[in-house]
């Protein structure tokens, strides 16, 4: 276990130039400084040491996002058109790998200007930028910027009886949650949240997010999220969900990770032996949570699926630990990706064709290998790039039954961040091979 800590790396995984001079505007070279002089980029991550999202600079994570793409694109390839996937990846469609560059080298990465002050009702990249806080509760060792006020309601209630029945149902009283909410929007960082209880501190997250002008899983990956429940192969749909995570804007993804982690721990409260528990199992926290988190910018019931919908956060509940580490046979991709001086002005199609080169070679490699099987690909496109320019059993949501579920026991499993995991939904992350 010592050994294991020592390999990982203290610092997030990110790229850098080697021998970059430092300018002195904008804090980093020009693109004609790179074309002037010979210089290759390079990436800092160790060879299958990182594991955890959180540990991916912004670079890798934006070349992520194309391996998912590409990916997602046999997956659903009934669904929707590659074109349309990779409009996924970026806001900014003539993106390109040098501005991607620039963007994570520079401080505090939301230019826009947000009048909206306070707490609720702000962007969340705004609010983290302005107000977040370095939190430890997600999965992994490195700690994760999320909302202050989300950790400062997760850690009060961490103190208190999560078990206390209708615990995200029951609404508490809508007069002092309004008086709250208006005392933190004038004071924030002055209420001592420790003093209301778990009802009311419950209500208030709900509330929180969905005071948000985009919800959590924003408005742009709806149509993802709610179209992957319809394939019929658990494999399919659960691979497909850790897929969707990784096009998540990074804010979302930590914030998600953090909140959803959370509400799995109180889920395990639900029955208890001694009184009867909070009844509040993944199904009712994904029903109670679904209309908070994800919804579409019409905000038609019609067309939020709502079956789908708190399907949705269910697998995102049930697998948030899974889902907060990069898909394991990203991990040699990511490291064959290279680039050199000709690669900064790459836009999202040349960037899907590079990373296509690398999946062809991971593949190679694991057809190949007798110990190591291929990943899950069921369907085949012979160059998925190139066509997007020129033109098991059903994991289904549990049912209720008269019976209750066996208790679970809080102590049997603790998680990195504090929390107490049962047994079954405790994932154990394992080395990643080593190329």
């Amino acid at each position: 276990m010592d050994q294991q800590q020592q390999l990982r790396p203290e610092k997030e995984v990110d790229a850098t130039l080697i021998n970059t001079p430092i300018p002195s505007s904008l804090g980093v070279p020009s693109s004609s400084t790179l074309q002037r002089r010979s210089q290759d980029y390079v990436k800092t991550i160790p060879k299958a040491k990182f594991y955890y999202f959180a540990e991916l600079g912004a670079l890798d994570h934006y070349m992520l996002k194309h391996i998912a793409v590409l990916y997602l694109d046999e997956l659903l390839e009934d669904h929707f058109s590659l074109e349309e996937l990779a409009d996924l990846i970026d806001d900014k469609k003539n993106s390109t790998l040098w501005g991607k560059f620039v963007t994570s080298l520079k401080t505090g990465g939301n230019k826009k200007t947000h009048t909206k002050e306070g707490t609720f009702g702000v962007p969340l990249d705004v609010l983290i930028e302005k107000s977040g806080v370095e939190s430890n509760m997600g999965a992994s060792p490195t700690r994760i910027r999320i909302p202050s006020l989300l950790e400062e309601i997760i850690f009060a209630m961490k103190q208190m009886d999560v078990s206390v029945e209708g615990i995200f149902r029951k609404p508490g009283s809508v007069k002092h949650l309004n008086d709250l909410l208006e005392e933190i929007d004038k004071s924030p960082g002055e209420i001592n949240l420790l003093n209301e209880n778990a009802i009311h501190l419950a209500g208030l997250m709900k509330r929180f997010l969905r005071s948000m002008p985009e919800p959590l899983l924003t408005f742009k990956l709806h149509r993802l999220f709610t179209t992957i429940q319809k394939l019929e192969n658990e494999a399919d749909r659960k691979r497909a969900m850790h897929l969707a995570c990784c096009l998540l804007p990074k804010s979302n993804r930590d914030t998600m990770e953090v909140l959803f982690l959370f509400i799995h721990w109180v889920s395990t409260f639900s029955h208890m032996d001694n009184h009867g528990g909070n009844k509040m199992d993944l199904l009712n926290m994904a029903t109670m949570f679904a209309p908070n988190v994800i919804y579409s910018k019409s905000k038609d019931p019609l067309k939020d699926e709502s079956f789908g919908v708190i399907e949705t956060v269910y697998l995102l509940l049930k697998h948030q630990e899974e889902f907060a580490t990069v898909p394991e046979d990203f991990a040699p991709m990511l490291e064959n990706l290279t680039y050199g001086e000709n690669d900064m002005e790459l836009n999202v199609r040349h960037i899907l064709k590079k990373c296509e080169a690398v999946m062809k070679m991971a593949r190679h490699q694991a057809g190949r290998s007798e110990d190591r099987p291929p990943p899950l690909l069921p369907r085949q496109h012979s160059s998925p790039a190139t066509a997007v320019f020129t033109t098991a059993t059903n994991e289904a949501m549990p049912r209720h039954s008269n019976s209750a579920p066996t208790t679970p026991n809080p102590l049997d499993h603790v998680h990195p961040s504090g929390y107490c995991l049962s047994p079954v939904d405790h994932f154990t992350p394992t080395p990643l091979p080593q190329l």
